[in-house]
C-alpha cells in the first residue's frame, strides 16, 4: 500500500497536444504555395505528355504501317511510357521535397509554441493513436501562427 501511494505522490500531469500535418500542408499559406508549385509542374509535364501522345496517335493514324513504321511506333510508345513513369516519380519526389521544406520551416514555430504554452509533447499525425480528443488539436492555432510568422 505504501508503494502505491508513494508513487502517486510523484505523478506529474503532462500537457499533450496533437497536430494534423496533412491539414497544415493543405491549409497553411506555405502549403498552398507548395500545392500551386506542384500543380504548375504537373501541368507542364501533362502538356508535354499530351504533345507526345498526339504525335504518336498521328503516327498510328497513317493507316497501314510498314515494318519500319511499326518499329518506330513501338519505340515511341515505350518512350512515352517511360516518360510518364519518370514524371510521376519526379512529381512524388518534388511533393516530398516541398513537404519536407515546409516542415523544416514550421518546426521552429512549433517548438516556440510548445515552449510558450508549456507543452510536454505535441504529437504529429495519428499513426498508432486510437483516439485523440479534439480539445487537444492544436492544428488550427499552429496554422494561424505559422501564417502570421511567415508573412512577417
Amino acid at each position: 500500500m505504501f508503494l502505491l501511494t508513494g508513487t502517486a505522490a510523484y505523478a506529474v500531469e503532462l500537457k499533450v497536444g496533437h497536430l494534423d500535418l496533412q491539414r497544415l500542408v493543405l491549409q497553411s499559406d506555405a502549403g498552398k504555395h507548395g500545392q500551386e508549385l506542384l500543380a504548375a509542374k504537373t501541368k507542364s509535364y501533362q502538356e508535354e505528355i499530351n504533345i507526345k501522345t498526339e504525335a504518336l496517335n498521328k503516327l498510328k493514324a497513317n493507316g497501314t504501317a510498314t515494318a519500319k513504321q511499326a518499329k518506330l511506333i513501338a519505340t515511341r510508345e515505350r518512350e512515352l511510357q517511360t516518360l510518364v513513369v519518370t514524371y510521376q516519380n519526379n512529381l512524388k519526389a518534388y511533393d516530398t521535397d516541398l513537404t519536407q521544406k515546409l516542415v523544416e520551416e514550421f518546426n521552429p514555430i512549433l517548438e516556440q509554441y510548445a515552449k510558450r504554452n508549456n507543452y510536454d509533447y505535441i504529437i504529429r499525425n495519428f499513426d498508432g493513436i486510437l483516439f485523440a480528443s479534439s480539445s487537444h488539436d492544436l492544428t488550427e492555432n499552429l496554422i494561424k501562427e505559422f501564417n502570421t510568422k511567415r508573412n512577417k
